[in-house]
């Protein structure tokens, strides 16, 4: 009689850090284990990763929670997007240091291309707008940098982690759509991008479904198939179950992430939010609008490490609700503006006293991020003519409550964050799930019972303009400063 428990087992390689789980056939995550991503900070903006120490951290983890006790049916990736790893498809090694997505240090790139007049074009065909945050100008770079022959393969952490773990070279789309090579329209390379830029489609991996089976693992003589990667964000918006166009979930981790389901077509082409693939599934296109912000649990993090502020990061929520102070602003943008500026205007802090204390910076910066949040949110109801009424909300940050209070006051809507709160997890599970028929549809999906927690708008209207003009000015203040 075979006793063992079914489960999917997520492999959910973040950029702080790499999560292995289990997770059963009822949607529990029965077992878990993480270990810490160690980042390289350099003064010029370079930020890099060890992609191999992370492939044996996964293994490592595997190894801890994948006992006996479990029959593993498959196993899904869901990973931190536009992060560069360049390898050699013989040697298995890699051959520099990954990029990470935050690293800034290939502007030059990046202010080339715009002097060249690429804006327009990069926009109507990827969805995104020319920037460092992408992947184009991370795999130029390392060219630059590097000899490169026909073993070379340059791939987002997936792609890596595919290879190492099955020997399979692929991609799914939502990954590659983040490359600024891709086309969103055609769901392929550009052609003309990639001539433009360089970048020969040999050295990049071939393209699937986010649902296909991508090859297979070894595990204690077993072969588990890999049949779902998924970028980490629109995994976030799956686990979220925001499977219907206008449906919405802002992820608040290292950088805070809002994707709304667009449906299965891409209505405006001038928007300032980034078009990108929400994923796709049965060999049909789900699209999604996307807004970034770069620096947001980073931000409390700085607080924490850099300017000895709080102690934890739980303590930036008590520091929050004990500063009475409504008039200092915090604009968090150490890595630049992304949606809706596309400015690399650095941070500031605006309304010093000499009585300003720690609380109120603190409770300032989460502010920030709320007034940021909003900045998205604002520009897509503008876009598409329409009011958002609630947003899903998952990542460390979310646990915040002055944060996600003062979010839903800003906002003037019903913020509404799951007791499960592993909602990348989750979203990787039912992909693969569905791929295993363990769901019949997104629908049943949809009906299984996830407990909430909401907050609701507590400000006046009125104060919410006033303090929200006030950020807009400081957000004027620091795009004109960037330009001196």
């Amino acid at each position: 009689m075979n006793t063992k428990i079914k489960c999917i087992l997520i492999i959910d390689q973040g950029t702080t850090s790499t999560k292995v789980s289990l997770v059963n056939q009822e949607g529990k995550i029965v077992k878990s284990e993480s270990r810490k991503v160690v980042q390289e900070h350099y003064e010029n903006g370079e930020i890099l990763v060890d992609a191999y120490l992370i492939y044996k951290d996964i293994i490592y983890l595997i190894n801890l929670i994948a006992t006996d006790d479990f029959e593993i049916l498959s196993i899904a990736i869901t990973n931190q997007r536009e992060t560069i790893v360049m390898f050699d498809k013989k040697t298995k090694k890699c051959l520099s240091k990954a990029i990470s997505w935050q690293a800034t240090h290939t502007s030059y790139i990046i202010n080339e291309w715009i002097s060249l007049g690429y804006t327009l074009l990069v926009k109507n065909k990827t969805g995104l707008y020319i920037s460092p945050y992408f992947s184009a100008s991370k795999i130029k770079h390392l060219m630059n940098k590097n000899e490169i022959n026909d073993d070379v393969v340059f791939g987002t952490i997936d792609v890596y982690l595919l290879f190492m773990l099955t020997g399979e070279i692929k991609t799914d789309h939502t990954n590659a759509s983040r490359t600024m090579l891709y086309n969103i329209h055609n769901l392929c390379y550009d052609e003309e991008l990639l001539d433009l830029f360089g970048i020969d489609c040999k050295y990049l991996p071939p393209i699937y479904s986010s649902d296909n089976v991508f090859g297979y693992f070894k595990h204690k003589n077993n072969k588990i198939k890999i049949n779902t990667i998924l970028g980490d964000q629109q995994a976030a918006l799956f686990g979220s179950r925001c499977f219907s166009k206008g449906e919405m979930k802002t992820t608040y981790g290292t950088g805070c992430f809002l994707l709304i389901n667009n449906g299965n077509g891409i209505e405006s082409y001038d928007s300032k939010l980034i078009d990108t693939i929400a994923w796709v599934r049965n060999n049909c296109v789900t699209y999604a609008k996307e807004g970034a912000i770069l620096v947001a649990g980073s931000a409390i993090s700085w607080l924490k490490d850099n300017l000895n502020i709080i102690n934890d990061v739980k303590e930036s929520e008590e520091k929050a609700f004990s500063s009475m102070d409504d008039e200092l602003i915090v604009v968090q943008s150490f890595a630049g503006l992304t949606t809706p500026y596309w400015s690399s205007a650095k941070g500031a802090i605006f309304g010093l006293k000499l009585n300003t204390s720690k609380d109120d910076i603190t409770k300032a910066l989460l502010k920030g991020i709320a007034f940021s949040v909003k900045d998205i949110t604002t520009e897509y109801e503008k876009e598409e003519n329409i009011k958002i009424l609630k947003m899903m909300v998952d990542g460390k940050a979310s646990e915040n409550k002055f944060l996600m209070s003062f979010q839903a006051s800003i906002l003037d809507l019903k913020v509404i964050k799951e007791l499960e709160s592993e909602l990348t997890t989750m979203g990787a599970f039912y992909m693969s799930a569905l791929e295993n028929k363990i769901f019949k549809d997104e629908k049943e999906i949809e009906r299984i019972y996830k407990p909430n927690i909401y907050f609701e708008s507590s400000l006046p209207k009125e104060e919410v303009k006033r303090q929200y003009d006030k950020w807009l000015i400081a957000i004027k203040k620091v795009m004109e400063y960037e330009k001196l």
